[in-house]
This record gives structure tokens, sequence and C-alpha cells, in this order.
């Protein structure tokens, strides 16, 4: 989920995705509104929603197509890289790396490894999920969710 500008009655603002805290700036000042962009990833961070550092090993999600897959980090791309299986060349810096991750699939409550393989940028990634089984909230989102 990444940092989002945009106006409103109010003026604009920064936030992290589209429920975080909105964070003030004056429209057209540059300077305050990469200020705002700075809170609101920081919020981000400290949801747990993004990780400063992500590193290979890591188990992490992100959103595509309105579903939220998950998988492993296998690869920090600081320059760039073919993903493997697919016609794609995921790029990055030291600053604002890349990764390349095996997709999972869950299959009776076990998430097991695909082979498949995507490229994403830091900003996109959700950290700090599971791989072992569905937690109780997932279950139930899904539960009512259906209904």
């Amino acid at each position: 989920m990444p940092v989002n500008t945009g106006t409103d009655q109010e003026g604009c603002f920064a936030r992290w995705g589209t429920q975080g805290a909105k964070y003030r700036y004056t429209c057209g000042d540059e300077a305050g509104r990469n200020e705002a962009k700075s809170k609101a990833y920081e919020q981000g961070v400290a949801t747990g929603e993004y990780a400063e550092s992500l590193a290979v090993g890591d188990a992490v999600s992100w959103k595509t197509g309105g579903q939220n897959p998950r998988g492993r980090i296998r690869d920090v791309v600081k320059d760039s890289k073919k993903v493997p299986g697919v016609d794609f060349v995921i790029e990055g810096t030291e600053e604002d790396p890349g990764y390349i991750i095996e997709i999972y699939e869950e299959k009776e409550g076990t998430w097991n490894p695909t082979g498949k393989f995507v490229g994403r940028k830091g900003d996109s990634i959700l950290a700090n999920v599971s791989l072992t089984s569905k937690t109780m909230y997932e279950k139930l989102h899904e539960f009512y969710r259906f209904k």
C-alpha cells in the first residue's frame, strides 16, 4: 500500500493508502508535500504494513487484480534483473530496491511455494504476513464476505 496524495475541501494531503491519517500541506509547496509524504510513509512503517527494509526470506503480500497473493522474497534487486519464468525485468536501486518474490498458494490451510515468480517494488508490498495458516481474522473475513 503506497503513500497517496490528493485534495479535498480542506486542501492538499498525503496519506498511507486510502485509510491512513491525512498529513496536510499547502498545495503547490513541494517541500511541504515531501514532508507530508514522509510522515505518511512513517505511518505505514509504524503499522507494520510496510517494512523499511525487506530481506530475502521475508513473507509478504501485495495487491493485484482484487487479490492479495502471498509469497516469499527470493532476491533483492539493486540494479536490474529478469524475473524467472516471465518476460519481465525488475529494476531497483540501493535506495529503492526491487524484489523478486516466489508466489505461494494456500491449500487446506497450508501455504506452499508454486515455483512461479513476480517482480514488485517495495511500496507495493505488505510485510509481516503469515505463510503458515490463515489467521482467525482471515477465516472470519472470508466467511462473512460470501454471506
